[in-house]
């Protein structure tokens, strides 16, 4: 099947917050609320304000290299971990949860997206080096949004006991739906059987679910050069002490957030409410609890773990890996240990990082330039058929189903001559009032009225022909249901429902290689593969 890429405007989906559509007509009121808007320019200024040390290059590429020991990497792969030891070399950071079998499409379209703005910048500045970063978010205990996936009008759902970090939990629950997979991937073709194989070895042969994601990602596309880090590692937790600390003692995150959002709040919803102390404790695979901080006693919500002051500080010396930034402290620690210079998130993520800008400038760390991923509609075969046979333009193709049933029934010939008759009653109709001026006002009132009833009779008459249209064009009406429902499951956009075993089967390795020509570093428009 061959594709072509087709561009839509951001706003004519409709499937967008005013924050995004306002971001990416560069909207003057969001000027304060960023480092500036996505460009050359931009990241031209972000690379020569960046200020990471070689001490913490060390550190990093130390963990990176631990964190791939196990694995076979490609040269790429290698060599771009090796140049982070290189002040010429900044890192294009994506971040998602370590959804099981990569959860929904934007999982990929997304680390494809840091891929590509990396290879965009090294062509645009050949002097330095830029390296694609996935930053798996493996703290993270939604277990509802993590362990969920859909394939082919399916739901699978972890189920597991375990608690804490989602990362850190066991896989070896996961092999029955895996089990279930092997039902839709045909092992005769060669790049399903190497699919399931993959998720096979990832759930199978790896301890946690931070090591599989990082696994899956790795033979995905490790070939594009992506590296995978989890920041859930003490040697990087101790960069971010004086944060921790200072979160511990003084909670200035709560204050500086909360004024952020006010403003932020005069046009546009806010995304995340910071709390009075927005750290938990965690345990490795048994549990990741908010800490409160009532009396001046440390407390870890449902446990009876209690600190004092002089306790918690010596707890945070001797294990960094015990505390866990939440979603208002997590953006920083990202861009602590990283020489990141842009950030590619989801409309919801730039909404949150917008929040923090503040933040980052009260502790003194650089915000990065904030991208929104790419959005991307893939249109089957089938799809595109009867989309050309029915006359629908791509951006129609977001309209809502009912709205999209009415345009079509517009465009009959039928009722194109219908609303001819009607125009031309109506006229007649206003054309006797204004003779029955000339002779009375109580005539003309008369004749207003038999005017206004005769209208109403004409609509009722419109109303019927459309309905018998209607029932004599169901065909045309269920064609429109079946396409809705095929590109936009349960009313959502595809790359919010579908996983990428769907595309798989269709595109099998080359999917990949597709995404990334296609995918654009610098572009907010939203991207229709038909």
């Amino acid at each position: 099947m061959t594709l072509t890429k087709h561009n839509i405007k951001i706003a004519h989906t409709a499937s967008f917050s005013s924050l995004v559509n306002d971001y990416v007509n560069r909207d003057e009121k969001l000027k304060e609320f960023i480092s500036d808007f996505p460009s050359e320019i931009s990241i031209q200024k972000a690379m020569e304000e960046k200020q990471f040390s070689l001490e913490k290059r060390i550190v990093l590429v130390d963990v990176l290299k631990s964190q791939y020991a196990h694995l076979n990497v490609s040269e790429l792969v290698q060599q771009n971990i090796e140049s982070l030891l290189q002040e010429n070399t900044f890192s294009i950071c994506t971040a998602h949860q370590p959804s099981i079998f990569t959860g929904y499409l934007y999982f990929i379209y997304k680390i494809i997206h840091a891929i590509k703005l990396s290879n965009e910048c090294k062509a645009l500045f050949p002097a330095n080096s830029f390296v694609p970063i996935f930053f798996i978010g493996s703290e993270d205990n939604d277990l509802e949004e993590i362990g969920a996936f859909n394939l082919l009008g399916k739901k699978y759902q972890w189920q597991t006991n375990q608690q804490g970090s989602c990362g850190e939990m066991d896989t070896a629950d996961l092999v029955p739906i895996i089990d279930e997979i092997k039902k839709y991937l045909n092992t005769g073709i060669e790049d399903e059987k190497e699919l399931l194989a993959i998720f096979q070895n990832a759930y199978k042969a790896n301890q946690n679910l931070a090591d599989a994601t990082r696994y899956i990602v790795n033979e995905l596309m490790g070939r594009f050069g992506i590296v995978c880090i989890d920041g859930n590692e003490p040697r990087l937790k101790s960069l971010y002490k004086d944060v921790l600390k200072d979160e511990l003692l003084h909670q200035q995150s709560f204050k500086i957030v909360s004024k952020t959002i006010d403003k932020l709040s005069v046009n546009y919803h806010g995304q995340a409410k910071p709390r009075e102390l927005n750290l938990f404790h965690k345990k490795y695979n048994s549990y990741r609890e908010r800490i409160e901080l009532k009396e001046g006693i440390y407390e870890v919500v449902n446990s009876d773990l209690k600190f004092t002051a002089q306790e918690m500080l010596v707890e945070l010396e001797n294990h960094p890996e015990h505390f866990s930034p939440n979603v208002i402290l997590r953006p920083m620690y990202q861009e602590t240990i990283l020489p990141n210079i842009a950030f590619i998130g989801g409309g919801g993520e730039l909404a949150y990082w917008m929040q923090l800008k503040d933040l980052f400038a009260h502790y003194d760390v650089q915000f990065p330039v904030l991208f929104l991923r790419n959005s991307l509609l893939f249109i089957d075969e089938k799809s595109s058929a009867q989309i050309d046979k029915l006359g629908l333009t791509l951006d129609q193709l977001f309209i809502p189903t009912n709205e999209l049933n009415n345009l079509l029934l517009a465009k009959n010939n039928v009722i194109h001559q219908l609303e001819a008759f009607e125009k031309n009653i109506e006229l007649q109709l206003n054309e006797m009032v204004q003779l029955a001026t000339t002779v009375s006002m109580p005539l003309e009132e008369s004749v207003k009225a038999h005017r206004q009833k005769n209208l109403n009779i004409v609509n009722r008459i419109h109303e019927k022909f459309a309905a018998h249209i209607k029932r004599k064009e169901v065909d045309t009406y269920s064609k429109i249901a079946f396409i809705k429902e095929n590109l936009f499951p349960n009313n959502s956009l595809q790359e919010r429902h579908d996983n990428i075993i769907s595309l798989y089967k269709m595109y099998g390795k080359n999917l990949f290689d597709i995404l990334l020509e296609n995918e654009e570093g610098f572009g907010e428009e939203f991207i229709v593969m038909k």
